[in-house]
């Protein structure tokens, strides 16, 4: 429960208002929460980060109608993709090049002698 809520950006101060001290049944301190749930806290924003990660990348290389959004939000986000030098009013429609030529690639075309 706490490092799904740790996961989920609740803070540990308000994570220990919902964790009862079975011995005096109020709320444990952020000192005793870390002192019985240290892993948990470490590790839950981690672990959510890499479930949600793990599904959009899977979004985003499958073959569904999301994939294209996702895969331009991923690359945004991890492979410095950016929108600069879009003119005011410009709808971001880029042409497709006319031609496209594959030139210097070793191992295509000729055999080398």
């Amino acid at each position: 429960m706490v490092k799904a809520m740790v996961g989920f950006g609740i803070p540990v101060e308000d994570i220990c208002k919902v964790i009862e001290n079975p011995a005096t049944g109020k709320p444990i301190d952020k000192k005793t929460a870390y002192r019985h749930f240290r892993e948990e806290i470490e590790s839950g924003h981690v672990l959510a980060t890499f479930k949600v990660a793990k599904n959009l990348f899977n979004i985003a290389t499958g073959s569904t109608p999301q994939a294209i959004t996702a895969a331009i939000f991923y690359l945004k986000c991890q492979g410095g993709w950016s929108e600069k030098g879009k003119a005011e009013g410009d709808a971001g429609i880029v042409e497709p090049p006319t031609e496209i030529r594959i030139i210097g690639v070793p191992g295509r075309g000729k055999k080398e002698e």
